[in-house]
C-alpha cells in the first residue's frame, strides 16, 4: 500500500517541484530586469525588460530600436537577417553556461525587437527545449 501511495504522489511532488522553480524563475527574472534595465547593448538598441511567464514557460527578451536602427530599411534588413540572428541568439543559448539550469528545465526563450517611434513589433524569435538541445552538426 504504502507503494502505491507514493507512486500517487510521485506526479503531484513533480508538479509542487515545477511550480517552485517556476516561481523562483519568475521572482530572478522581474529581480534582473528591475536592476539591470533599461540596458543599451549596443548602439540604438537597448535590452528594455526580461521576464518570465510561467503559462507558456518562456523567457522574454524585450528589446527596442531607435535612431538608425529604428527606420524603415532598418526593419527590413533585421527581418531579412532573421536566419542569421536565430543562427547566433541560438549559439549564445546553447554555449551559455549561465542558463544551464533554465535549459536543463526546458524553459523556451523569446527575443522581441520593436520599434521606439511605433511601438510595434519589428521581429520575433521563439526558441524551444528542442532547437538548443540539438546537437550541432
Amino acid at each position: 500500500m504504502k507503494y502505491i501511495a507514493c507512486l500517487l504522489l510521485f506526479p503531484v511532488l513533480l508538479a509542487g517541484c515545477q511550480r517552485n522553480f517556476d516561481e523562483r524563475l519568475q521572482r530572478q527574472m522581474a529581480e534582473h530586469s528591475r536592476k539591470t534595465c533599461p540596458m543599451v547593448v549596443e548602439p540604438y538598441n537597448t535590452l528594455d525588460s526580461v521576464a518570465y511567464r510561467p503559462d507558456s514557460r518562456t523567457v522574454f527578451y524585450y528589446y527596442t530600436l531607435s535612431d538608425s536602427l529604428d527606420t524603415p530599411l532598418a526593419h527590413e534588413v533585421a527581418v531579412e537577417n532573421e536566419p542569421l540572428l536565430r543562427k547566433k541568439y541560438l549559439e549564445g543559448l546553447v554555449n551559455s553556461v549561465e542558463l544551464k539550469e533554465i535549459k536543463e528545465n526546458g524553459v523556451n526563450f523569446c527575443v522581441i525587437y520593436r520599434s521606439k517611434s511605433t511601438g510595434r513589433e519589428i521581429l520575433r524569435l521563439r526558441f524551444t527545449k528542442d532547437d538548443y538541445t540539438r546537437r550541432r552538426q
